[in-house]
Parts: structure tokens; sequence; C-alpha cells
């Protein structure tokens, strides 16, 4: 998994020394190309979330904008309480592209993300108590079923932040955001109910994965 998108590397990179003027220009080329790649990527996302929302708010009642953050909330506090590193690990080790050392991560990921649709499922019932809406029982567990689906993610992705490739990263990240908004505006259409939101949050998931 960890070769599925090839990175970019650079001399300047690959030497532990102090760089030369020589080696010098292509590290600051690679961090200038990857800043503008990084504001190009975040001022595209805004745009693309403006839309899908503006989008979003026409096909679907305002109480289930509600709900799905009440999902969301508990998803993100899962994942962030279960988060190990495992990104950072790849970026900063000097072993961050040795193939077992990625295939490790990758492993650590996938196990992860079982274990937080896991703790979704555990924690659906109390919750759906709490807020007294009996639906969350069943949201909770198929909402955390993205987090499977993000596991399965190559290691690939953070290659490219540890080699400043971030032109296909950006793209990719884009891509599945159209693709986010593309899927639940279709599912809204169909059905216009809190399945939407959370159908399309899994399909986005799953397309990352597979990209």
């Amino acid at each position: 998994m960890s070769d599925c998108v090839e990175t970019e590397q650079s001399p300047g990179l690959a030497v532990a020394a102090p760089p030369s003027a020589g080696m010098g220009r292509p590290l600051r080329g690679l961090v200038l190309w990857g800043s503008a790649w990084t504001l190009a990527g975040y001022g595209g996302a805004q745009g693309m979330r403006l839309a899908g929302n503006l989008v979003l708010t026409r096909l679907l009642a305002p109480e289930i904008f509600g709900v799905t953050a009440i999902v969301s909330l508990f998803l993100q506090a899962l994942e962030m309480c279960s988060d190990v590193g495992i990104g950072s690990s790849i970026v900063r080790s000097p072993r961050g592209d040795e193939p077992d050392f990625l295939d490790t991560a990758w492993t650590i990921q996938v196990a992860r993300g079982f274990l937080l649709w896991a703790g979704a499922i555990l924690i659906a019932w109390p919750v759906a108590v709490i807020y007294g809406t009996p639906q969350l029982a069943l949201l909770l567990p198929v909402g955390g079923l993205a987090a499977v689906a993000q596991g399965f993610c190559s290691t690939a992705c953070y290659s490219s932040n540890r080699h400043l490739a971030l032109g296909r990263l950006t793209v990719m990240e884009l891509c599945v955001q159209a693709i986010t908004i593309v899927a639940t505006a279709s599912l809204a259409l169909v059905r216009p109910t809190v399945w939407a939101l959370i159908g399309g949050g899994f399909l986005g998931a799953l397309a990352k994965a597979i990209l």
C-alpha cells in the first residue's frame, strides 16, 4: 500500500549534511511550490464547501444538519482521542521511506479504523438516550464506517507531505471533496433525510481510499 501513489523526492531532502547553495535552491523551490499548492487547495476547498452548503440547504431541512452535527461531533472526538500520530511519524521519522516502516504504519491505521467503528457502536445507544433522539443509535455506527474506509488510505499521502510533493495530493483532496458534494446532493435529491449527509460522507471517505 505504501507505493500506491508515486511521490516526488528532492536530492536535497536525502542529504543529512547542511545543503550547499546548489542544494538549497531545490529545497526552497519545493517549499514555495508546496505553499502555492496549499493556498490553492485551501481556497478551492472553501469555495467548493460554500457551493455545496448552498445547494444542500435548499434540499434538506435545517434540523437534519443539527442531527448530523451531533454525529460528527462524537466521531471526531473518538478520532482525536485515538490519534497515535501515524502521519507525523511517517513525515518526521528517519525511517519514513522504508517499506517495512510504512507497511507497519498502514496496518496500525487499518486497525485504528476498525477500533473507531467499534467505539462508535459502543457510544451510539448512550448518545441516543442523552439527546433523546433514537435515530442516533443507528446513525453513529453507520457514520463510523467512514473511519474504516479512511483506515485503508495509502501511506503515500503522508509520504507526499514528507517530500513536499503536494500537487497531486491537493488535486486528490479537491476531487474527493467534489465527489462528496455530488454524492451527497444526489442522495438528497432521492431521499432528503439525514442519511443523505451520512451516506455522502461515507462515499467521500471511500473515494479517498480508492484514489
